[in-house]
């Protein structure tokens, strides 16, 4: 019986003699063994013995009591040989796993030592841990890293190598690249042990079948593969030396020997299993531990077949024991509320032969996807259930792996919080209902509203469109009038010379109210020709204190007749503003004729001119002690930036508060006692507001009644405001020295334009 050790040699072991015999490395003994460690040991079909060492290949020469070494040559510089595995095939070709590749022997003669390293690891360091032989005469090399290669018969002449990987896309791709071991059992099935659990190679569809874990295989690395006469398997695994029994294409059951089940010690030296004639397996200890090896027979060993019964033990919601009404083991249905979805169920399987290999897999139906398989872990957690029915179910083994498929099951009820009830929801729908209702009648009455804007609209539309019409009717009968009036003025005008006393003041009386009605007629043309586009601003700068104070004086003969205290005033004596003179005079004309109409004889009338900075968004609102002061009103007038601003201010009666927002529209008059007296058409002020916004301006009034009335217009400084054709251009010519000259109605425009202090006024043109 031959034994490989690490460190300690090779040991011969006569079991009729009891004699052990060792075999050492001796550096001064050239026909002793090469190396101490014991990598791998084979005995051929002509009883030769091949030991793999750590370093090179020997061979036992019985005869003599001696070793060979063989030629192993590498073409790596530095490179080591380990030969983990040796394996002779069917045609007497002798292969050798090693640390650098593989390496065989063509010709299989006694004590030839010489090898060759196939031609796909010349130059490599791929390590091949273990070889296996198929029925169908393919041979297996398992590399650690590099995964699978197949020397189908077909290629043996050019011993071309099938290179065979892990694939994670594919299921049927063996498991890991890092194949430790194979084997080849009765059945001739291959069978690979790898990193990452074990294999079977099904040759009709070239796939591989995986065992883990999940199906029932209780180890990750397979570092070596036996087989007994039942078909079981003994594999070297992380956790000892474990038998896997073979069930289904994709199942199986696994047991774990411990030293409860009378084995000498469970610390194995992981990748050797060794098999005798007699059926007997050999495991060999950790060198560390000096444990040496033992021996049983497979047959020795009896399942535990009882089947146990799984029972619940305990309930902990959020990591507190919870008591339900009845005891857990006989419990049937659980009922939680909302913030008791964080459980731990705990369980065990009644078999006490070895409970601490007892397994377990459970499953929260309604919640998991799929088993879970907890080991010998006897809890399942779960956090933030949702709310909902649930079956929660668990199934056990025993400690050799016979499961109760039926386990046990309890079903669970978590209850929803208030807010996720059905009556909540109701709660919710009424809510999101009446939302709906309001948000609808919202809207039918914004409906309700559109229309009534849009009937309104039509009706403005139709007093526009009749204002309209009246207007043109006024203009029409206006020009109608003006022959007529013509005709009557030129007799009038000469009449008054003819005729003195009595008949010459009817005669004046008569030529007062032609031309008043003259004027009317020209005020109605005017507005028809501001409504239909006709009258253009024809903008120039003027000194617009001179304008207002030279049309002012016009008026002083009438305030002298009538005893009216009459004042001009001015800010500054020279304003330079862009202003139409014939509009400009048109609304000084019709402000000072309401002036001295509502003022009585001895009254006070005050004209004002000044150029001021606007606040912004401002309103201001005469304020006085009595009731009428304080509802009197003032229009609002909004600019941005500097504006000339024309004050005419009166001691007249008054307007009344309701009255004042209307007076500048077109054929309004003040109804009362009053102003019955000084009757007018309500034409004036309406033209005199349109000739102000056609200056881009504004007018403003405030009144009390009993105080008297301020009319304000405002007019914006500069030519920003202004289109290009709403200015006159000034054409400056020029004599044969050079100097301006002055053009025919220069003295006519009340301004100095060489002397005018308002910046970039004139152009080049």
């Amino acid at each position: 019986f031959w034994v490989g050790t690490n460190y300690s040699g090779l040991m011969k072991y006569d079991q009729n003699m009891n004699i052990i015999s060792r075999y050492n490395y001796n550096p001064n003994d050239p026909n002793g063994i090469s190396y101490s460690m014991i990598f791998s040991l084979f005995e051929d079909s002509d009883s030769v013995l091949w030991v793999g060492t750590a370093f090179n290949l020997d061979v036992f020469d019985q005869k003599n009591d001696q070793f060979l070494h063989c030629s192993l040559p590498s073409d790596i510089k530095y490179s080591f040989i380990r030969p983990n595995d040796i394996h002779e095939d069917k045609f007497g070709m002798l292969w050798i796993a090693t640390s650098s590749g593989i390496y065989y022997q063509r010709k299989q003669e006694l004590m030839d030592t010489s090898f060759q390293l196939l031609p796909d690891f010349a130059r490599s360091l791929i390590e091949i841990r273990s070889i296996a032989e198929d029925s169908l005469g393919n041979m297996w090399f398992g590399s650690s890293g590099f995964g699978l290669y197949l020397l189908t018969p077909g290629n043996r002449d050019s011993l071309t190598l099938i290179n065979i990987k892990h694939n994670p896309d594919d299921p049927g791709s063996i498991s890991s690249d890092v194949i430790w071991s194979m084997y080849v059992d009765e059945k001739e099935v291959l069978w690979l042990g790898t990193s990452n659990g074990l294999n079977r190679y099904d040759p009709v569809s070239e796939t591989f079948y995986h065992y883990d874990h999940e199906n029932g295989l209780d180890a990750k690395f397979i570092y070596y593969i036996e087989g007994d006469k039942r078909g079981n398997l003994w594999l070297s695994t992380e956790k000892g030396i474990m038998r896997f029994s073979h069930l289904t294409d994709t199942t199986g059951r696994s047991k774990l020997l411990e030293v409860a089940d009378g084995v000498p010690f469970d610390d194995n030296y992981h990748f050797k299993i060794y098999k005798s004639r007699a059926g007997k397996l050999y495991v060999g200890g950790r060198w560390v531990s000096g444990n040496g090896f033992y021996c049983f027979h497979p047959d020795s060993l009896n399942d535990n077949k009882h089947i146990p019964p799984v029972v619940l033990t305990e309930l902990l919601v959020r990591n507190k024991v919870f008591k339900p009404d009845s005891n857990i083991t006989v419990l049937k249905h659980l009922e939680l509320r909302h913030n008791q979805n964080f459980f731990t169920i705990k369980f065990a399987a009644l078999d006490f032969i070895n409970p601490a290999r007892n397994e377990y897999t459970y499953f929260l139906d309604g919640f998991d996807n799929e088993w879970l398989y907890s080991g010998n872990r006897r809890m399942a957690n779960y956090t933030n259930v949702p709310p909902g029915n649930y079956i929660f179910r668990v199934k056990g083994s025993n400690n050799d792996g016979y499961w109760n498929e039926e386990g046990v099951a309890l079903n669970i009820t978590i209850f929803p919080p208030p807010w996720k009830t059905w009556w909540a929801y109701t709660l919710y729908g009424l809510f999101i209902f009446t939302i709906f209702y309001l948000i609808l009648r919202y809207y039918l009455k914004r409906q309700q509203l559109l229309h009534k804007l849009a009937f309104e609209h039509v009706q403005t539309e139709k007093l526009e469109e009749l204002d309209r019409m009246k207007s043109q009717f006024f203009a029409n009968i206006s020009h109608e009038f003006r022959t007529p009036l013509t005709l009557i003025l030129g007799p009038l005008d000469k009449l008054k010379t003819q005729i003195s006393g009595e008949a010459k003041k009817d005669l004046d009386m008569m030529q007062r109210n032609a031309k008043r009605l003259q004027n009317l007629i020209n005020q109605l043309l005017n507005l028809s020709k501001l409504e239909s586009g006709k009258i253009k601003l024809q903008a120039q700068v003027v000194n617009i204190v001179s304008l207002v104070k030279g049309y002012v004086q016009s008026f002083e003969s009438l305030a002298k007749q009538k005893k009216i205290e009459y004042t001009f005033s001015s800010s500054e004596e020279n304003i330079p503003l862009f202003v139409d003179r014939d509009k400009i005079e048109k609304i000084l004309y019709n402000l000072l004729s309401n002036a001295f109409k509502f003022t009585e004889e001895g009254g006070r009338i005050k004209i004002a001119v000044g150029n001021r900075q606007p606040a912004k968004n401002s309103k201001q609102y005469a304020v006085g002690k009595n009731e009428a002061v304080a509802n009197c009103q003032l229009q609002t007038a909004n600019f941005a930036g500097l504006w000339v601003e024309i004050k005419i201010s009166d001691t007249g009666h008054g307007i009344p508060p309701k009255k004042l927002e209307h007076i500048f529209d077109r054929f309004y008059q003040v109804d009362d006692n009053y102003t019955k007296d000084h009757e007018g058409t309500g034409i004036g002020l309406a033209l005199t507001k349109e000739l102000a916004e056609l200056h881009h301006g504004k007018i403003t009034v405030e009144s009390l009644i009993g105080k008297g009335t301020t009319f304000t217009v405002f007019l914006p400084l500069g030519k920003e405001h202004l289109k290009p054709e709403e200015i006159v251009k000034l054409v400056v010519r020029k004599d044969s020295f050079g100097e301006p000259v002055k053009p025919v109605d220069w003295e006519d425009t009340h301004d100095q334009i060489t002397e005018v202090q308002y910046p970039n006024v004139l152009t080049d043109d």
